[in-house]
């Protein structure tokens, strides 16, 4: 099975709108493809059909690992100098998949609440790993936010779906 981050995003994308929206009650009004859209608002308009409000929201995904991070890019390319999405991203919440490697699998997947994650006091996020990766889009600045703690400082909520 090809591994690129590419596929597994567009796999995840796919299994959003065919799949996990609808599954939790959720319809896109717009997806939205030039990039001045999705690095400002993400890569989805969803309405959610119970409470009828509409949000903005980012998709990512990648393959699991052992380790048990949200990664928040902070510089996409150390060499242009480019930002990463967490200093320019305005959506309301990152749905964040993980699959099992190498399989159409989803591991377990989370919906991340952008304006609280970007509001967490300083004494939470100063404890959190900085790394640089060379894969994907260049030399990048992570921060590794462990999902644990975003979960209970309910910037995070694991979402189980039915018949998935």
């Amino acid at each position: 099975m090809n591994i690129s981050p590419n596929y597994i995003a567009k796999m995840f994308e796919r299994d959003l709108v065919n799949n996990i929206f609808p599954l939790t009650g959720h319809q896109v009004l717009r997806k939205y493809s030039d990039r001045i859209s999705q690095r400002h608002l993400g890569d989805f308009q969803i309405l959610n059909r119970q409470s009828k409000k509409i949000k903005e929201v980012d998709a990512k995904a990648e393959w699991y690992v052992s380790r048990e991070n949200f990664p928040i890019e902070i510089m996409q390319d150390w060499k242009s100098n480019d930002q990463g999405w967490y200093l320019h991203l305005n959506a309301h919440e990152i749905w964040y998949g993980r699959y099992i490697q190498g399989s159409r699998d989803l591991y377990d997947l989370h919906v991340i609440d952008l304006p609280k994650l970007k509001v967490l006091s300083g004494e939470i996020t100063s404890r959190w790993k900085i790394t640089r990766t060379t894969k994907n889009q260049g030399d990048t600045i992570l921060a590794l936010a462990p999902l644990s703690e975003l979960v209970a400082t309910q910037c995070a909520r694991k979402v189980e779906v039915d018949g998935w």
